[in-house]
């Protein structure tokens, strides 16, 4: 999925965030998201390059551990 200006403001600082945090070489993950969110991931294809813990918040893990 690439990002573009054009997405909506919180979209492209939530693909920024993500981008940054692979550089760091870290996953970022979205946990709980509300129904409405996960259906906006869902039809824009987002919710393939986030994974999205339904359990307990992600402690920032990095790929190694």
């Amino acid at each position: 999925m690439q990002a573009s200006p054009s997405a909506t403001p919180p979209a492209w600082a939530l693909l920024q965030a993500r981008t940054e945090a692979e550089r760091q070489g870290v996953t970022l993950h979205l946990a709980h998201p509300t129904h409405p969110v996960a259906r906006v991931l869902e039809i824009t294809g987002a919710d393939q390059v986030f994974p999205v813990d339904q359990e307990d918040p992600a402690v920032p893990r990095t790929r190694a551990g």
